[in-house]
């Protein structure tokens, strides 16, 4: 589901409810991130080294944009995650747009004092697969960030670590 062919572009738009700690998770993610792990190409299938480097920049006291560029052996493309608080301060989802989608991909989900837990609202069709994949995000006070992107094929029930990325701040 995101090779280097198809992972040029990750957009994520999270939307969070109106607590500290959801103010306090936007805060974590500004500054200058590199961030190292595994991607597999179509969801499933064997892992590539991942190296990414990005700027998390805030853009009001709840919202986040954090991107920057991500490269493998086999190409290197853009990632991009905005965080954001929703209008009711009571909700949140996200978005994520891979390159070798037109649409985007829409998830729902938790958040706790350092996690968001994303499930993917709606299977996408890759390969002949029916996927759904779930993102995990653990920003933690003063530590490394973590991004992780589960994929479930829904016919055969096999799972894999789609993405795994452990973004280290620079300064």
């Amino acid at each position: 589901m995101t090779s280097m062919k198809h992972f040029l572009c990750l957009c994520i738009l999270v939307l969070v409810p109106c607590t500290a700690s959801a103010e306090q998770i936007v805060e974590r993610m500004v500054g200058v991130w590199v961030g190292e792990g595994t991607v597999r190409p179509h969801g499933l299938d064997d892992p590539e080294k991942i190296r990414c480097k990005v700027n998390g920049e805030l853009l009001s006291e709840v919202q986040v944009k954090f991107a920057g560029r991500c490269a493998t052996a086999s190409g290197a493309g853009g990632f991009r995650l905005l965080v954001a608080q929703n209008e009711a301060g009571s909700l949140f989802a996200a978005q994520v747009r891979f390159a070798n989608s037109s649409a985007d991909i829409d998830f729902k989900g938790d958040i706790s004092e350092e996690k968001i837990t994303l499930s993917q609202v709606k299977s996408i069709e890759e390969s002949k697969r029916r996927l759904r994949s779930s993102l995990d995000l653990v920003v933690p006070q003063d530590a490394d960030i973590s991004l992780v992107n589960t994929v479930t094929d829904l016919d055969s029930g096999e799972q894999a670590q789609s993405l795994k990325i452990l973004f280290v701040r620079q300064n």
